[in-house]
């Protein structure tokens, strides 16, 4: 095996031409690996490909990367719709954390732990890379935050047995970004900027205001209840950051069964994982965080309402995204929008909004966790989940093999891990964050990325991106783990229908009560009536 090792990992690509990404090669189906690509980063997959199909080709066996472009959304489709069996479904494919351990217990990813320990970690510099070490009794995470908290998530609860079932490709936290010159955050944590000059604002918040989503929906009253500063008060990705500060306020009052993460919902008696919706907890049913609860839903409201009425029409009582996402296009474009909290996959987008509105805007990015919940001592810092990607194999891929020039043997999974491996070389860490939004947790690729961007004039913000998604990944709150709420969404579907039934053309208290009584009641409903499995 080491033959083969060695030689897949020392040849270095002369042309792009050397093997053709998009070519069946010796039109034998079962070698082909085909990768799924999202169409913003097709051409890195191209890159990356091409590289290992020339490995693949001096080594002798027929295998080549195929590139299938498909958004990672579109795959989950149609995982869903046709199992992972089905032939349409790429050999290898991006997973969204939260979706590790579902696919896991549908049996539609492969355990790789024997892959990474034969193929990613090849030599001791590879070990180093990718923060892991072999060991006889499996593998031991070795790197820092972020490395250490994504191979964390990778390691997929299973019993006794090691099943890691991902390679991480990608982490995500929220970020907020901002105009520094209008509308910014200070290192220490405090807002800054022209915006604090505007009498109103200054009456209302004062001099060196914190950094805070109170202070936020306050300035954005005090400007006319405009969105100066913005937040996606519905959405509950950037709603979470919220809740998960006050689940690391309460960390001595979430106490979770041995499987279940310490996050919003958790298992708090029986078996984990179990199936009786008594055994299960939430932060706005226990009684010792439930009031921290009912803030975290009176501030949402207080925020939405903060954004005034036409981007309030915008976001309540629609099917879809699309209205509040045209209506925050504008507010950034005409400059009313100096600050909004984003996934960092647009920040490419928001920034170019931001600079139509101003050419000479100061376009910075620091993470969610430089903003307070609210204005009072000791107020808890939000917190992103812990997001992510990773590249899974699917557990049905052809079981066939080649032989190399030396007679070593090769598994189409282990060529899988090959081609999974070049993708995570730190050379293509730059254009993965500039066209798809996808920040490494590895050392060696977000520093590569930051050399890079330095360099390139105009680009100096995704270096602010990548060190603040790994300063940020420090503080993440896990994401539940509970089929109750990892299978249905049924948290954030609860929250949103009870925001839009909730009557928004009233004053904002009124409503947040309503909401919070909608809320709980349906919660409760839906908790009882879930269906498992």
């Amino acid at each position: 095996m080491k033959k083969i090792l060695t030689l897949l990992s020392s040849i270095t690509l002369v042309s792009a031409s050397t093997a053709s990404v998009v070519a069946c090669g010796n039109g034998n189906k079962n070698t082909d690996i085909v990768i799924q690509a999202n169409p913003a980063s097709l051409d890195v997959y191209q890159k990356a490909a091409a590289a290992v199909n020339a490995k693949f080709e001096e080594a002798g066996v027929k295998f080549r990367a195929k590139i299938k472009e498909s958004h990672m959304y579109e795959n989950y489709v149609q995982i869903s719709n046709k199992g992972v069996r089905d032939k349409s479904i790429p050999d290898v494919f991006i997973v969204d954390a939260f979706k590790y351990q579902l696919y896991k217990d549908q049996n539609n990813i492969l355990n790789v732990s024997d892959l990474v320990k034969k193929y990613l970690l090849q030599t001791s510099d590879d070990e180093e890379h990718f923060g892991l070490k072999k060991t006889d009794s499996g593998i031991e995470i070795t790197q820092g935050v972020p490395s250490a908290r994504a191979w964390k998530a990778a390691r997929i609860n299973s019993g006794a047995e090691e099943y890691f079932g991902v390679v991480p490709s990608a982490i995500e936290t929220i970020s907020m970004m901002f105009d520094n010159n209008k509308f910014g955050i200070t290192d220490d944590g405090h807002f800054t900027g022209s915006v604090l000059e505007n009498e109103a604002v200054k009456a209302a918040v004062g001099e060196n205001p914190i950094a805070s989503l109170e202070n936020m929906a306050i300035i954005n009253e005090a400007m006319g209840y405009k969105p100066t500063g913005y937040l996606k008060a519905l959405k509950g990705y950037f709603v979470a950051a919220a809740f998960n500060a006050m689940v690391k306020k309460h960390d001595a009052d979430i106490n979770p069964v041995e499987g279940s993460a310490k996050a919003t919902i958790w298992q708090k008696t029986g078996e984990f994982p179990s199936q009786n919706y008594k055994d299960f907890d939430s932060l706005w049913e226990n009684e010792k965080t439930k009031d921290d609860a009912k803030l975290v839903m009176d501030m949402m409201v207080r925020l939405g309402y903060s954004f005034g009425k036409p981007m309030r029409n915008a976001l309540y009582n629609q099917v879809g995204d699309e209205a509040i996402d045209n209506a925050t296009v504008a507010s950034l474009r005409d400059g009313t929008t100096s600050m909004a909290a984003l996934e960092i996959f647009n920040l490419q987008s928001y920034a170019s909004f931001m600079k139509q509105a101003d050419p000479k805007a100061d376009i910075r990015v620091k993470d969610i966790s430089s903003l307070k919940f609210d204005n009072s001592e000791g107020s808890p810092s939000l917190s992103s989940s812990a997001g992510g990607h990773g590249f899974a194999i699917k557990s049905t891929i052809a079981n066939v093999s080649e032989k190399t020039k030396d007679g070593e043997n090769l598994t189409k999974a282990g060529a899988a891990m090959l081609a999974i491996k070049e993708l995570s070389d730190p050379k293509y860490s730059a254009d993965f964050s500039i066209t798809d939004g996808k920040y490494s947790p590895f050392k060696a690729n977000k520093e590569a990325a930051v050399e890079q961007f330095n360099k390139t004039e105009g680009y100096g913000f995704y270096a602010d991106a990548a060190n603040e998604i790994a300063k940020g990944y420090e503080g993440v709150t896990d994401m539940p783990n509970t089929a109750l709420d990892q299978a249905s969404g049924t948290t954030w579907d609860t929250y949103r229908l009870a925001m839009n039934t909730s009557k928004n053309d009233t004053e904002w208290k009124a409503m947040a009560d309503q909401f919070w009584t909608q809320f709980t009641d349906k919660w409760a409903k839906d908790k009882a009536e879930f269906i498992w499995g």
